[in-house]
């Protein structure tokens, strides 16, 4: 597991620009987390809470297989997780036509949640990153 959260990369919803920033939970500016290997859950978490504020909107972002059925996949990983929700799901496809990008924003109550969700999408068919 400890190499699943070597791969993850937190954003704070809406982030526009790729500098690496931790700043404190009213911080406006986007947020970057990037674990590394020395990185537990424990401490991912931590940085979780300190940057974004539970329960509250998160964006989750996955690129896979450009298909109906890779969509439907990522959207279903959302509501196994939280149970009855309505994720706001946006897509685009990548100029060669291979890959799908989606984008899922929705609530989510606590941090585990977004650790997840995040682990449901590592297991999905036709995944390629997890942002």
């Amino acid at each position: 597991m400890l190499n699943f959260y070597a791969k993850m990369t937190i954003h704070r919803s809406g982030a526009r620009r790729r500098t690496s920033h931790h700043g404190s939970p009213n911080d406006s500016e986007n947020t970057r987390i990037t674990m590394t290997d020395t990185n537990s859950k424990s401490e991912f978490l931590e940085r979780l809470r300190d940057v974004h504020d539970f329960p509250g909107p998160f964006m989750f972002k996955v690129i896979g297989t450009n298909s109906d059925a890779f969509v439907a996949r990522v959207v279903q990983a959302v509501i196994n997780v939280l149970g009855n929700v309505e994720p706001q799901v946006k897509t685009r496809e990548s100029s060669a036509g291979n890959h799908m990008a989606v984008t899922v924003d929705v609530s989510v109550e606590k941090a585990e949640d977004v650790l997840d969700i995040y682990a449901a999408f590592q297991s999905l068919e036709g995944v390629k990153f997890v942002l």
